[in-house]
């Protein structure tokens, strides 16, 4: 009986170890820590016409058959300068016929044309930059409507095609063709005018890092075609995504 008593002693020490064991195995422990999350913020930031009212006009901009370009321009993911020291270097006509505006919120510029005729060439540079704390991209730029002597006409078309020097023509009934060549002479007399989107910093508008407090600068074309209607009023409305940069 004794040996049976020492035994179930042994067992109940045995047990009692083990619950020890156990709780502690299975004791919590709290870590407490504060996460802070970036934030994303892009928008465009300025615009300059090489023809606002009151200016000569320019002749054919910056497009297949244009000559003229933008100075003073910093390279693209650099901090934006302000477009008051923005040059544009090209012919221009001795006239004053003419003019081109642009207005812009945060993510969409409008381009508007007035007293228009042909191998008349504005020009807009543009910046965007990223006011956020993360990187960022443009993912998308799109025509997104249009407005000949006929009406306005919604467009949902990427025009973003900036290596290849692709061009959209716009007829007055609203209709847009993209086109990337032959540029000869006459290539879009059948159309109102013509819209070639590039990047002035040297490398594509989309999909390009953008750090913060950086931007990266862009540039709209437009040729004045054969087929527009003299004197009239033109205008067309670009729409940017914008997005987190993703590696």
């Amino acid at each position: 009986m004794k040996k049976i008593g020492l035994l179930c002693l042994a067992l109940v020490l045995a047990l009692g170890a083990l619950g020890v064991g156990y709780a502690l195995w299975w004791d919590e422990v709290t870590i407490e820590g504060t996460v802070q999350t970036g934030t994303v913020s892009i928008e465009i930031v300025d615009q300059k016409s090489n023809d606002p009212a009151g200016s000569l006009d320019p002749a054919d901009g910056h497009q297949p058959l244009g000559d003229g370009s933008w100075g003073n321009l910093f390279l693209n993911n650099t901090p934006p300068n302000a477009s008051g020291n923005w040059t544009w270097y090209g012919t221009l006509y001795d006239k004053d016929v003419a003019s081109c505006e642009c207005v812009f919120g945060a993510d969409w510029m409008t381009i508007t044309m007035s007293g228009v005729y042909p191998s008349y060439g504005p020009d807009v540079a543009f910046a965007v930059q990223n006011l956020g704390t993360v990187p960022v991209n443009i993912i998308s730029i799109k025509l997104s409507s249009v407005t000949t002597p006929q009406g306005t006409f919604p467009v949902d078309l990427d025009v973003d095609a900036n290596w290849n020097n692709t061009v959209y023509m716009v007829a007055n009934n609203g209709s847009v063709t993209e086109y990337s060549g032959p540029f000869g002479a006459g290539f879009d007399d059948d159309y109102a005018f013509t819209i070639v989107l590039t990047s002035i910093g040297g490398s594509p508008l989309t999909g390009v890092q953008i750090d913060p407090d950086m931007g990266v600068f862009g540039d709209v074309g437009i040729h004045i075609a054969q087929s527009t209607i003299q004197n009239e009023t033109y205008s067309f409305t670009l729409k940017y995504m914008f997005g987190n940069w993703n590696e």
